[in-house]
Protein backbone atom coordinates (compact mmCIF):
# COMPACT_ATOMS: atom_id res chain seq x y z
CA UNK A 1 0.00 0.00 0.00
CA UNK A 2 2.13 2.93 -1.29
CA UNK A 3 -0.38 5.40 -2.52
CA UNK A 4 -1.35 8.49 -0.96
CA UNK A 5 -2.34 7.86 2.64
CA UNK A 6 -5.96 8.59 3.39
CA UNK A 7 -5.15 10.80 6.77
CA UNK A 8 -2.63 12.77 5.90
CA UNK A 9 -3.82 15.86 4.43
CA UNK A 10 -1.45 17.68 2.75
CA UNK A 11 -1.44 21.66 3.26
CA UNK A 12 -1.42 23.33 -0.65
CA UNK A 13 2.11 23.17 -1.93
CA UNK A 14 3.65 20.27 -0.24
CA UNK A 15 3.41 16.62 -0.90
CA UNK A 16 1.51 14.06 0.29
CA UNK A 17 2.68 11.16 2.57
CA UNK A 18 2.31 7.64 1.57
CA UNK A 19 1.06 5.15 4.09
CA UNK A 20 4.55 3.40 4.13
CA UNK A 21 5.64 7.09 4.73
CA UNK A 22 3.51 7.13 7.62
CA UNK A 23 4.29 3.92 9.16
CA UNK A 24 7.75 4.76 9.37
CA UNK A 25 7.36 8.36 10.33
CA UNK A 26 5.42 6.97 13.20
CA UNK A 27 7.63 3.85 14.14
CA UNK A 28 10.74 6.52 14.32
CA UNK A 29 9.05 8.75 16.49
CA UNK A 30 8.19 6.22 18.46
CA UNK A 31 11.90 5.12 18.61
CA UNK A 32 12.50 8.72 19.73
CA UNK A 33 14.13 10.21 16.34
CA UNK A 34 13.61 14.07 16.32
CA UNK A 35 11.10 15.60 13.95
CA UNK A 36 14.00 16.87 12.06
CA UNK A 37 15.61 13.41 11.27
CA UNK A 38 12.35 11.74 10.19
CA UNK A 39 11.72 14.41 7.80
CA UNK A 40 15.16 14.27 6.49
CA UNK A 41 14.81 10.50 6.65
CA UNK A 42 11.53 11.21 4.13
CA UNK A 43 13.17 13.82 2.14
CA UNK A 44 10.68 16.49 2.98
CA UNK A 45 10.54 19.19 5.48
CA UNK A 46 9.92 19.44 8.72
CA UNK A 47 7.21 21.47 8.47
CA UNK A 48 5.42 19.62 6.34
CA UNK A 49 5.45 16.38 8.31
CA UNK A 50 4.67 18.12 11.27
CA UNK A 51 1.61 19.80 9.76
CA UNK A 52 0.75 16.29 8.20
CA UNK A 53 1.31 13.72 11.16
CA UNK A 54 2.12 15.88 14.62
CA UNK A 55 -0.47 14.56 16.25
CA UNK A 56 0.03 11.20 15.39
CA UNK A 57 3.94 11.59 16.04
CA UNK A 58 3.28 12.67 19.36
CA UNK A 59 0.80 9.70 19.92
CA UNK A 60 3.54 7.52 18.88
CA UNK A 61 5.67 8.84 21.20
CA UNK A 62 2.91 8.69 24.26
CA UNK A 63 2.31 4.74 23.32
CA UNK A 64 6.44 3.67 23.05
CA UNK A 65 6.79 5.36 26.91
CA UNK A 66 4.10 4.30 27.83
CA UNK A 67 5.14 0.27 26.66
CA UNK A 68 8.48 0.88 28.62
CA UNK A 69 7.16 2.29 31.33
CA UNK A 70 4.99 -1.22 31.61
CA UNK A 71 7.69 -3.12 30.97
CA UNK A 72 9.91 -1.59 33.39
CA UNK A 73 7.32 -1.65 36.26
CA UNK A 74 7.13 -4.93 35.78
CA UNK A 75 10.62 -5.83 35.83
CA UNK A 76 10.75 -3.71 38.97
CA UNK A 77 8.09 -5.22 41.15
CA UNK A 78 8.23 -8.86 39.48
CA UNK A 79 11.40 -9.57 37.76
CA UNK A 80 13.15 -9.39 41.02
CA UNK A 81 15.18 -6.33 38.94
CA UNK A 82 17.17 -3.85 41.64
CA UNK A 83 18.72 -1.88 38.42
CA UNK A 84 14.66 -1.43 37.47
CA UNK A 85 12.98 -0.95 40.73
CA UNK A 86 16.07 1.72 41.43
CA UNK A 87 15.50 3.67 38.08
CA UNK A 88 11.96 3.74 38.44
CA UNK A 89 11.80 5.55 42.16
CA UNK A 90 14.98 7.89 40.18
CA UNK A 91 12.48 9.11 37.58
CA UNK A 92 9.15 8.51 39.11
CA UNK A 93 9.65 8.78 42.95
CA UNK A 94 11.36 11.21 43.70
CA UNK A 95 14.48 9.36 45.01
CA UNK A 96 18.28 11.08 44.13
CA UNK A 97 21.62 10.03 45.02
CA UNK A 98 23.11 12.34 47.93
CA UNK A 99 27.03 11.80 48.82
CA UNK A 100 27.76 10.58 52.37
CA UNK A 101 29.47 13.83 53.70
CA UNK A 102 31.71 11.66 56.43
CA UNK A 103 32.27 9.33 53.51
CA UNK A 104 35.17 11.51 51.77
CA UNK A 105 38.99 11.26 51.93
CA UNK A 106 40.91 14.61 52.83
CA UNK A 107 41.36 15.03 49.32
CA UNK A 108 38.00 15.12 48.35
CA UNK A 109 37.60 11.65 47.03
CA UNK A 110 34.36 9.61 48.49
CA UNK A 111 36.33 6.62 50.78
CA UNK A 112 34.34 3.35 49.94
CA UNK A 113 33.68 0.98 53.44
CA UNK A 114 34.04 -2.91 53.05
CA UNK A 115 33.04 -4.85 55.28
CA UNK A 116 33.88 -8.69 55.22
CA UNK A 117 32.32 -11.35 56.96
CA UNK A 118 33.06 -14.67 57.08
CA UNK A 119 30.12 -16.83 57.05
CA UNK A 120 32.07 -19.91 58.00
CA UNK A 121 32.92 -18.79 61.62
CA UNK A 122 30.39 -16.53 63.60
CA UNK A 123 32.09 -15.90 66.48
CA UNK A 124 34.80 -14.38 64.94
CA UNK A 125 35.11 -10.68 65.28
CA UNK A 126 33.67 -8.89 61.76
CA UNK A 127 36.76 -6.66 60.34
CA UNK A 128 36.59 -4.02 58.35
CA UNK A 129 38.62 -1.93 55.70
CA UNK A 130 38.45 1.81 54.44
CA UNK A 131 39.40 1.43 50.50
CA UNK A 132 40.92 5.04 48.97
CA UNK A 133 39.18 5.13 45.08
CA UNK A 134 42.31 7.82 44.56
CA UNK A 135 44.76 4.92 45.69
CA UNK A 136 47.27 3.79 43.04
CA UNK A 137 45.92 0.17 42.64
CA UNK A 138 48.77 -0.72 39.93
CA UNK A 139 51.28 -0.99 42.71
CA UNK A 140 52.25 -4.45 43.36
Amino acid sequence: MNGPASNAAAPEGRPTLTEEQCRVARAMAGLGVSRRHIAMHLRIEAAALIAQLGEELELAEVEANSKVAKALFRMATQGNNVAAAIFWMKARGGWRERPDPDASGGDGARAIQVEIVRLSDPARPRPTLDVDPSADRSAP
